[in-house]
């Protein structure tokens, strides 16, 4: 079966064309959320960069940082891609992201290991404080966004959370699950992407009006499902090689990668990195597209 590539993007990078270019296969499908707020069309070369998939863009909601509609942009993806599945796997990568390694190693590597889930856990430290932020509703996190530099909507917040507190309200006592937290990055199988649409109405239940819910739905939902003992790197290892990323976030949030760590990026074990940013560093864009553009 094909593969789908799922993609989150905000704007029409360099970056997001050099994914687009090195993705293009007959063995796999494009879908792209492009972000709602951002009005402009696709440039003709980035339809041109896509001769061999099938490549799918819609533009369905406004997406913000720290707000449900990260997961919701996620979901709409997997939802698209699984009416026209079915698919060997589902990969949601953001438009900051490349592969890095050449797509014939990426498909014998998940040929190999079909019916494994990829996806990332943080530490139990992490977990507990995923279940912090579950706690009590959060209301604003749409209008803060991640600079939460709005006097009106800081001070809303503060009392808000204060009066929740005040009441004693943790939803984590209802919620009727475990929390687990992690990246929200992953590859799953057709049977775990259809149990997460098919369980949609659950999800918006227990995770709307919740912080940063990307981070910790998908592995909160996969620990209380048949998938559970599927994970390719099981248990709370903060092992970035669950989802097979490389993201470094000890020396950025996360860290951009540049030209001088093109070893780093080419020997490792991970199939895709993040993050890319070409206003940053534009020559490791172009030297991951000229090591990895001819398949094999």
């Amino acid at each position: 079966m094909k593969h789908a590539y799922l993609i989150m993007a905000h704007a029409y990078s360099e970056v997001l064309k050099t994914l687009l270019m090195l993705l293009d296969d007959p063995r796999c499908d494009i879908y792209i959320h492009m972000d709602q707020k951002n009005r402009d069309p696709m440039p003709e070369s980035f339809r041109s960069a896509v001769r061999h998939s099938e490549l799918v863009l819609f533009s369905e909601i406004p997406v913000y940082w720290g707000d449900t509609t990260l997961m919701e942009a996620g979901l709409i993806l997997l939802k698209k891609a699984l009416k026209k599945g079915p698919y060997a796997y589902y990969h949601l990568l953001s438009g900051a992201d490349l592969p890095v390694k050449k797509a014939n190693e990426i498909y014998d590597f998940f040929d190999v290991n079909q019916g494994k889930e990829f996806i990332h856990f943080g530490t139990p430290e992490y977990s507990r404080d995923i279940r912090s932020r579950y706690t009590t509703w959060h209301f604003f996190e749409r209008q803060l966004g991640r600079r939460r530099d709005d006097p009106f909507y800081n001070k809303a917040e503060t009392y808000s959370q204060a009066i929740q507190r005040r009441l004693h309200i943790d939803r984590s006592k209802s919620a009727g699950f475990q929390f687990y937290g992690g990246s929200q990055w992953f590859s799953v199988t057709q049977g775990f992407a259809s149990y997460v649409v098919e369980n949609t109405p659950r999800v918006w239940k227990h995770f709307r009006f919740t912080q940063l819910t990307e981070e910790f739905f998908i592995q909160s939902m996969v620990m209380t499902s048949p998938f559970s003992d599927k994970l390719y790197v099981p248990g709370q290892t903060n092992d970035y090689r669950g989802n097979v990323r490389l993201i470094d976030w000890n020396r950025g949030t996360p860290y951009v990668w540049r030209k001088t760590d093109l070893p780093e990026l080419l020997s490792s074990e991970a199939c895709f990195a993040r993050k890319f940013d070409e206003k940053a560093d534009d020559e490791v864009v172009k030297e991951l597209y000229e090591t990895l553009r001819i398949t094999g």
